[in-house]
């Protein structure tokens, strides 16, 4: 049963607005990444430009659950189709990840040994294969190739996918509660933790398509001004991520409320209509924003492998830049290049999922048919 309104569209105003949120924590992230290269003493779990990284992810937790239930409520074409765009969406950039990632690893592991040391654990492969299939971070377990961190955030966003389709699409009653409890079951509370983040943003489409919602675009400013200051001044409650056993979900207190406040913001703004510009401007900016993806799990093994290949010189704000202008030019060129390839990640999964489904109709047939052939056989 399908319990979101329909054909709310985003205006084209939001949306840019939308955009530019998913550019600027992008940025946010790879900033942050640059400077634990060349500034490591400056990144502790509690510092400014650690607190600034994990506002972008919830920021983008936010902005996911918004943008998948939107897409869910505009083009509801059923369990099969959904899963095939959630699939093809997160595989088409993780999997070229992740060999990406194995690539400069090797890289590394060649040129300095010792460098590699501090972002390999063993087995290796291991952590590559279950980040593939999305379990690095189910119940305590926190097992992203250390060389490419960001992928943590990658397995929250597929269990809340799932979590959310089994709800959609797994019936009515009882038999919604116990599926949808055996996905929440498998995932574990760390993802459960921080699950109510994404879930605002999901609020936000909901609760947007009131008509008789008016924007307050100053008491949004304000939201989003408490917001920041949350995220520098607040405590991180009940601790600063990276901490066993709940890792990432650490600060998920502190996240519930930043993730509140965004929320509201974005609902204060969703009717927002103003003046755009050009054309081709709003094109370019959209088409960085399909960028962004790629660009937050592929940035970290190539500072990771600058490291390597050109050695950093620490507290050195000149070479910091280059190697982030650098690796962030590198990361869109090949993010450009895997957003043209998903339409064979979508034909691959649909391919694959036709044939499931396939699979059952013809067991559910011949589950049907043979007992009435048994009572014809003995008549």
């Amino acid at each position: 049963m399908f319990l979101i309104p329909k054909d709310k569209k985003i205006t084209r105003s939001f949306g840019l607005i939308l955009d530019l949120l998913r550019i600027s924590a992008a940025v946010i992230v790879v900033i942050f990444h640059g400077f634990e290269q060349w500034f490591p003493s400056l990144t502790s779990a509690e510092s400014a430009y650690a607190r600034a990284a994990h506002m972008a992810v919830v920021i983008f937790f936010v902005l996911s659950g918004y943008v998948i239930t939107y897409t869910s409520s505009v083009n509801n074409r059923g369990g099969q189709k959904y899963i095939q765009a959630r699939l093809s969406r997160l595989c088409s950039i993780v999997i070229p990840a992740l060999l990406i990632s194995a690539i400069c690893e090797a890289i590394v592991y060649r040129l300095d040994p010792v460098l590699h040391q501090q972002y390999s654990r063993e087995p290796s492969y291991l952590h590559y294969m279950v980040s593939g299939v999305f379990v690095n971070e189910i119940w305590f377990s926190s097992s992203a190739p250390p060389i490419n961190g960001p992928l943590w955030s990658l397995s929250y966003e597929f269990w809340f996918y799932t979590i959310f389709g089994l709800w959609l699409y797994s019936g009515k009653g009882v038999k919604r509660l116990i599926i949808t409890f055996i996905g929440c079951a498998i995932a574990g509370p760390k993802i459960l933790l921080l699950m109510p983040v994404w879930l605002w943003g999901s609020f936000v489409y909901l609760l947007s398509t009131n008509n008789k919602l008016g924007q307050n675009i100053a008491l949004a400013i304000f939201l989003f001004m408490i917001a920041v200051v949350v995220t520098f001044l607040f405590p991180l409650y009940p601790h600063p991520i990276g901490i066993p056993p709940l890792y990432f979900a650490g600060q998920f207190v502190t996240d519930w409320f930043l993730g509140i406040l965004i929320s509201a913001f974005l609902l204060l703004i969703s009717k927002t209509e103003f003046t755009e510009g050009s054309g081709r401007g709003i094109k370019a900016i959209r088409k960085i924003a399909d960028v962004t993806f790629p660009i937050y799990v592929l940035h970290n093994p190539f500072f990771v492998l600058w490291r390597a290949i050109v050695g950093t010189k620490l507290n050195d704000y000149l070479q910091m830049s280059v190697g982030v202008i650098i690796v962030l030019s590198f990361s869109f060129v090949i993010g450009f290049l895997l957003e043209k390839q998903k339409f064979i990640w979508a034909s691959f999964f649909g391919y694959i999922l036709g044939k499931i489904k396939e699979f059952f109709r013809k067991k559910d047939s011949e589950f049907i048919v043979a007992p009435l052939y048994t009572i014809e056989d003995k008549a």
